[in-house]
């Protein structure tokens, strides 16, 4: 969607909004599975602390899974199928050239984030990841069939174990930082779930700065060229004024 050319703005800001509707109302749900499971991952680290711990989280996962609105699965999918078919529908009004310049901002931002993480600022480890998912995301549309053995394609797959890996760092926080709202476990348990949340956290800091470092060390005008080079190669044509636009929606 942050590939759309302004002649799709409308489109692009109504299925970005609905995308963004879908994770306010599904992120408690995914939060409880997740939480539940990272607890259950560190059983061994945290002994019987996780005895006392997993419960807690149990409960608290049935709660949220009974509040789920199951009426309203229908017309979330009735209107995934609308929007899909509008946009399979049109084509681009543009070239693949401004679809590019919209990739270069996006790698542009990864970068800046990228480096301020590099440097110490751990409030850009959020930002970093969104920005990850975008890039990710937009190396797939470019790629076309990612079972290729496209240069993009080789590049998704990198981009993708820095975005899985950013993803498990916000797991370890939003634990974190539920369990410290929770009367109903004791600061002792809370303390050690913290200590292991804290390493294990740092390790993937560690490994996710390393990785970012080297899929963001060119500098943007160098990734465009590279972009351009790729989809060509890809394609091997030249490129076409307008091409159809498949879309998936992905929430962050």
């Amino acid at each position: 969607m942050r590939l759309a050319p302004p002649s799709a703005g409308p489109l692009a800001e109504e299925a970005r909004e609905f995308a963004g509707e879908l994770r306010r109302r599904l992120g408690h749900s995914r939060d409880a599975t997740v939480m539940l499971k990272t607890v259950r991952s560190f059983a061994n680290e945290l002994g019987d602390a996780a005895t006392r711990i997993e419960p807690v989280l149990s409960a608290h996962h049935r709660a949220v899974a009974g509040e789920l609105d199951r009426s309203s699965r229908r017309a979330d999918h009735d209107r995934i199928v609308r929007l899909c078919a509008v946009w399979r529908g049109r084509s681009i009004g543009g070239s693949l050239a401004e679809l590019r310049e919209g990739a270069v901002k996006v790698y542009r931002r990864a970068r800046k984030r990228a480096r301020s993480l590099a440097a110490g600022d751990r409030s850009a480890l959020h930002p970093l990841r969104r920005a990850v998912v975008d890039h990710q995301n937009q190396l797939s549309f470019f790629a076309g069939d990612l079972k290729t053995k496209s240069e993009i394609s080789k590049l998704h797959k990198k981009v993708k174990r820095l975005r899985d890996t950013l993803g498990i760092c916000n797991d370890f926080e939003v634990l974190r930082d539920f369990v410290r709202t929770r009367s109903d476990i004791s600061a002792s348990d809370l303390i050690k779930l913290e200590e292991v949340l804290e390493r294990n956290h740092q390790q993937l800091v560690k490994k996710s700065v390393k990785l970012a470092a080297k899929l963001f060390d060119d500098p943007p005008r160098e990734f465009a060229k590279w972009l351009k080079r790729s989809v060509r190669a890809r394609e091997n044509a030249p490129e076409p004024v307008a091409r159809p636009l498949a879309v998936t929606l992905s929430v962050v």
